[in-house]
C-alpha cells in the first residue's frame, strides 16, 4: 500500500494514484487559517461545528481539485497515445510521471493544457453552486472559495515556465511551429526565470511585510520554476547548440571529422546518401523507461547491437541498444529513462540526405565501428547508414548496370 514513501490511494485504468505525507501540511495549511482566523471573523454566527467543517472540507476538496487537474492530463495522454506510470500529490501540488509519452508535440500540447482547463471547468461550476446557496451559507462559502481556488490554479499553472503546463505547452507551441528544439528551450528557460524573479521579488515584500508563510510559499515556488525551467534548458542533447542566440535560427549539424584515407572507391556515377541510407526499425521517445523499451524491442526482435533512435519532434537525441538498456540494474528499469543511457547524438558523424556518398565512405573509414546519422535538409532525423547498407549498395551497384534515379523517400519521423 505504501511505496516510495506515498500512500497509494487508488489504481484506474492501469495507473496507481499516490499520496504523499505531505499532502496533509498542505490540507492544514488551508483548513488551520481558515478555522482560527477568517471564519470566525466572517460567520461569528456559525458554530465551531460548521467552522471546522467547511475548512476541512475545503482543504480536501482542494486537494480533489489537484487530482482532477492530474487526472486529465492522464487521461487526455492515454487518449492520444502516452502512456501513464502513476500520479503522484505532495504539498506544491501533483505530478503525472509517463511511462511513454506522447508522439508528437502537437500532443503533448493538448496534453499540458488540459490540466489548466479541467481547473477553469470546475471553477465555473463552483460559481454556479454559489450563485444556486444559501448566501454565507456553508455550501455557498465553500464553492466562493473552491471557485476562487480552482480558477487561480487553472491561470497560475498556465505560466510559461517549467515545469508549469503552461512553459510546457509553450515550448511544444514553439516547436511545432519552428520545429526548434533548443529555440523553444531557450524561450522557456528565459520566461520561466522572469516568471520566477517577479514571485522572488513577492517572496522578498512579503517578508517585509512580516507574511513568513507567503514569503517562504512564494520563494520555494520561485526556486522551483526558475530550477526547472534552465534545467529543461541545459538538458538538452548535446547536438543543439547553447550558448548564442543567432545559432539556433538555422539548421546546426555536428561537423564532419577530418578526411582520413580512404579505402573503397565509390561507382563513378555521383550517389547521395538517401540512396544507401536506412530507416531504423524502432523510434522511442526520450522520457521512455527502461523497462518499457525492453519489452517492446524484445516484441520487434531487435539484436542487441541493433540502433533504436530516440527521437522528439523529428530531432534526434541519440541512439540506444538493447545491449545499453539490459546493463542498467533490474531494480532501476522501473525509472531510468532512455535520454539518461543513449549514445548522444553528438558522438555520431552526420550528413545530409542530398550528401554525396563519398563522404559517408570518409566517415566509416575513420569510425568503422559507428552508424553515421542522415538528416533532412530541415534538420530533422532521416535514417542511418551502416557498413552493411553500404555493402549491400555496392553489391547491388555491382549487378546493375546503371544506377537508379534518386527519389527523396518520405520521412517517417517527423
Amino acid at each position: 500500500m505504501f511505496s516510495n514513501n506515498a500512500l497509494r490511494i487508488m489504481r484506474i485504468r492501469g495507473f496507481d494514484v499516490e499520496l504523499e505525507v505531505t499532502t496533509l501540511l498542505l490540507i492544514a495549511l488551508y483548513a488551520f487559517p481558515l478555522a482560527t482566523g477568517t471564519f470566525p471573523h466572517q460567520f461569528p454566527f456559525w458554530s465551531a461545528v460548521e467552522i471546522w467543517m467547511a475548512a476541512i472540507l475545503i482543504g480536501v476538496m482542494i486537494v480533489g481539485s489537484i487530482l482532477v487537474h492530474e487526472l486529465s492530463h492522464a487521461f487526455s495522454g492515454l487518449a492520444l497515445g502516452a502512456q501513464v506510470q502513476r500520479i503522484r500529490l505532495f504539498i506544491f501540488g501533483g505530478l503525472t510521471y509517463f511511462s511513454q509519452g506522447p508522439k508528437s508535440e502537437g500532443r503533448h500540447f493538448l496534453i499540458s493544457i488540459a490540466g489548466p482547463l479541467s481547473n477553469l471547468a470546475l471553477g465555473g461550476l463552483f460559481w454556479l453552486g454559489q450563485n444556486f446557496a444559501e448566501a454565507s451559507s456553508v455550501p455557498q462559502v465553500i464553492c466562493q472559495y473552491l471557485t476562487l481556488v480552482n480558477f487561480g490554479l487553472g491561470i497560475f499553472n498556465l505560466i510559461p515556465g517549467f515545469p508549469m503546463d503552461g512553459g510546457q505547452a509553450l515550448r511544444s507551441a514553439i516547436i511545432i511551429v519552428t520545429h526548434r528544439v533548443a529555440l523553444a528551450a531557450l524561450v522557456v528557460a528565459v520566461s520561466g526565470c522572469l516568471v520566477g524573479g517577479l514571485l522572488a521579488t513577492g517572496a522578498a515584500r512579503s517578508l517585509i511585510s512580516n507574511d513568513l508563510l507567503g514569503a517562504v510559499w512564494m520563494g520555494l515556488i520561485a526556486f522551483w520554476i526558475i530550477g526547472g525551467s534552465l534545467r529543461q534548458y541545459w538538458d538538452l542533447p548535446d547536438y543543439l547548440p547553447r550558448y548564442w542566440l543567432p545559432r539556433l535560427l538555422w539548421n546546426w549539424r555536428p561537423a564532419l571529422a577530418p578526411s582520413v584515407p580512404v579505402e573503397v572507391a565509390p561507382p563513378s556515377d555521383k550517389v547521395l546518401v538517401g540512396q544507401v541510407m536506412s530507416r531504423v526499425k524502432a523510434v522511442y521517445l526520450p522520457s521512455t523507461i527502461v523497462s518499457h523499451f525492453l519489452q517492446d524491442s524484445e516484441a520487434r526482435n531487435l539484436l542487441l547491437i541493433e540502433d533504436a533512435a530516440v527521437l522528439q519532434s523529428g530531432h534526434l537525441f541519440g541512439l540506444v541498444t538493447r545491449a545499453m538498456a539490459l546493463a542498467v540494474p533490474p531494480s532501476q528499469r522501473e525509472v531510468v529513462q532512455l535520454y539518461q543511457i543513449l549514445a548522444p547524438s553528438s558522438q555520431f558523424i552526420a550528413l545530409g540526405i542530398n550528401d554525396d556518398l563519398s563522404l559517408a565512405i570518409q566517415a566509416m573509414s575513420a569510425y568503422p565501428d559507428r552508424p553515421v546519422t542522415v538528416f533532412e535538409s530541415s534538420g530533422e532525423f532521416a535514417g542511418l547508414i551502416t557498413r552493411a547498407d553500404f555493402e549491400l549498395y555496392l553489391q547491388t551497384a555491382s549487378n546493375s548496370s546503371s544506377t537508379t534515379p534518386y527519389s527523396r523517400p518520405t520521412n517517417p519521423y517527423r
